[in-house]
């Protein structure tokens, strides 16, 4: 079982985690964390004839293609549904990993680890780059490239986090349907951030770091920015991140994602006194991901007229049309928007919404004003946190969506919303990592 592969420190950090699986209900749970489409059916009244049109043939590879890209995404949203390992956490732990007390080594490292990827640079010879964007917190000998859906949530938060720390990266567009920019990656999802980063001595890399899963880039990113003293390397800040390969292969999980690795940036008593907010930001972090996504797309495809709307309003904002040829763009919207109406039903019922999805995502955001407070203007306190920027990411997402629009009216979230976007478009952390506190 994955508990069996749960950390303990030299100096264990305890942290509670109130694991919500639906509005209004709450497990309390004590653990310890460590160095962690289309089914339209095709009318059997319809003759086709020997030798079928073009458009026949575009039409039913079109909706094959799409019933198997419905049933593979209700496979896979069926095993990394959250809470599948919630009855372990808090359990002994056999052949546990120890770390020191900054969350910095390893001390006995399983079989089957994997800190990440390295890409050799023969494998892409050149980045598809589809627009760069612009920051004015320069790195030098490091560029960004992120590999992305423009509207995809987990995509959004990775931007958001860029743009608010005002860090200058490339974006590749990648097509929703086919992924032809995905090819030289075993890893098949977005984002991907490709790292090209200069050696100690100035000499280009023959290397990419690759990094994946949205909350991982950006606590890799942050620990790189932040607390990276000794002047380590991205690959190195990614080693700190241990993937832990369960022996049954029923999980995978970076389970340390959500921390920073402060190491001895901080005196043990700065961090000891920052303990709560530090947990609170993961907290929130890590519930963005486990629930407030699970909540959006059942409302952007609640029926097809919005499943038709969001993927024309994902056309203009993707700017679809000048980096994929028209029939590609056809593809992705009609094929796209139909076999999403029908995941939506799947992810409805599978992370038990109820039956106005819209009330659900109403209940999520309260939850978040109400955690935010009204002595508070952000989760951050008078500036943004990662959890601040981790939810405006997911909620940006569908921004120009009936859904959105529904939510504004029902849910006091615009002022807080709107604060953030506008920090972001300002990039106001830059400030913060040229004179951090």
């Amino acid at each position: 079982m994955l508990s069996r592969r749960f950390i303990s420190f030299s100096r264990s950090v305890k942290f509670n985690v109130e694991y919500f699986r639906s509005p209004g209900e709450v497990l309390n749970c004590n653990k310890y964390v460590g160095v962690h489409q289309c089914f339209r059916k095709i009318s059997a009244d319809s003759t086709i004839s020997s030798k079928p049109s073009k458009k026949k043939i575009f039409l039913v590879g079109g909706l094959t293609f799409c019933a198997t890209y419905a049933a593979m995404e209700g496979v896979s949203q069926y095993w990394n549904k959250p809470g599948k390992f919630a009855g372990d956490h808090g359990k002994s732990n056999e052949n546990h990993l120890e770390w020191d007390s900054y969350l910095r080594t390893v001390k006995n490292k399983p079989k089957g680890t994997v800190a990440g990827y390295v890409i050799p640079k023969e494998k892409l010879p050149s980045i598809p780059v589809s627009r760069e964007v612009g920051g004015p917190y320069e790195l030098n000998g490091v560029t960004f490239s992120l590999f992305q859906y423009q509207t995809c949530p987990f995509c959004c938060k990775v931007r958001s986090f860029m743009d608010y720390y005002g860090l200058p990266y490339n974006v590749v567009e990648v097509d929703p349907v086919l992924r032809q920019q995905l090819k030289f990656s075993k890893y098949r999802k977005v984002p991907i951030m490709l790292v090209d980063e200069k050696t100690k001595d100035g000499k280009d890399s023959s290397k990419y770091v690759q990094l994946t899963d949205s909350s991982l880039i950006i606590s890799i990113i942050a620990t790189y920015l932040m607390y990276n003293k000794e002047g380590e390397s991205v690959q190195r800040i990614m080693d700190y991140y241990q993937n832990l390969d369960d022996s049954r292969n029923l999980e995978t999980d970076v389970i340390n994602k959500y921390f920073l690795m402060i190491g001895e940036s901080w005196t043990p008593k700065k961090l000891k006194d920052n303990e709560n907010r530090l947990h609170e930001e993961r907290y929130w972090r890590e519930w963005t991901d486990n629930y407030l996504v699970h909540v959006i797309s059942p409302n952007v495809y609640r029926t097809l007229s919005e499943s038709f709307d969001s993927f024309n309003y994902f056309s203009k904002v993707g700017q679809w049309d000048k980096y994929f040829p028209a029939w590609e763009r056809y593809i992705c919207i009609y094929i796209g928007a139909i076999g999403m109406y029908f995941v939506s039903k799947r992810l409805k019922k599978r992370h038990g919404l109820k039956e106005d999805v819209r009330t659900s995502l109403y209940d999520t955001c309260q939850l978040w004003v109400k955690a935010i407070g009204k002595n508070r203007k952000f989760m951050g306190g008078d500036k943004p946190n990662l959890a601040d920027l981790a939810v405006f990411g997911a909620l940006s997402s569908f921004e120009g969506c009936e859904a959105f629009r529904d939510l504004l009216k029902n849910v006091n979230i615009g002022p807080w919303y709107y604060s953030v976007k506008e920090l972001c478009e300002a990039h106001a952390g830059a400030k913060l990592l040229t004179n951090p506190e």
